[in-house]
């Protein structure tokens, strides 16, 4: 069976969660999206996405991605607010993505994970 993360966030009685670790092959946006109007719940997230394009044509790519997230209320987080939760070095050979770091949707990589923030954190 599968869930949405709006349907998680009811069952954790709808409180803020610190954070969260994203990684369903390129579609990781679309788990965040699947939040609704509970996204605001969610604080911080890494999660993976494509930088160049996915094989899977609907899978939403980097510079894509960083549009959508801003819709939805975030903003990549720094360095000084990604390194407790995730290693700027990136883990398992993807790169890590943040707010004036060395990787960017425009590296040349196939895909990386971003951390993200609440912009009214």
């Amino acid at each position: 069976p599968v869930v949405s993360l709006w349907t998680v966030l009811g069952w954790m009685g709808n409180t803020p969660i610190e954070f969260v670790k994203i990684d369903i092959q390129g579609m990781d946006y679309y788990a965040v999206e699947s939040a609704k109007d509970r996204v605001h719940l969610l604080q911080r997230i890494q999660m993976e996405v494509p930088v160049r394009q996915h094989l899977n044509t609907d899978v939403p790519a980097c510079s894509e991605v960083m549009v959508k997230m801003d819709r939805l209320g975030f903003r990549l987080g720094r360095a000084d607010e990604a390194e407790p939760y995730c290693p700027l070095e990136g883990a398992f050979g993807t790169k890590l993505v943040y707010d004036g770091g060395p990787v960017t949707c425009s590296s040349d990589l196939a895909e990386a994970d971003m951390f993200w923030v609440r912009k009214d954190l």
